[in-house]
């Protein structure tokens, strides 16, 4: 059976996020755009969206590849 990798984080809907993580992809954009993101080391991106918003580390990569494909940064 195939995972669900970050990459796929482009499919999930605005809906999905939503009921998954409390936000939608406009607010977690929001909110990334604040943390420096092309500075930062993805794990402590990833780390901070896990210890401060309480998302699952599945749910952390998938909001930062999609910002990151949002802002072509990838």
């Amino acid at each position: 059976m195939a995972r669900n990798k970050p990459g796929g984080s482009r499919l999930i809907s605005n809906e999905a996020v939503t009921k998954a993580t409390g936000k939608d992809w406009p607010a977690w954009f929001a909110l990334l755009d604040t943390l420096d993101v092309p500075e930062s080391e993805r794990k402590a991106i990833v780390q901070r969206l896990q210890n401060e918003h309480g998302l699952s580390e599945w749910w952390a990569y998938c909001v930062l590849v999609r910002f990151e494909h949002e802002r072509g940064l990838r």
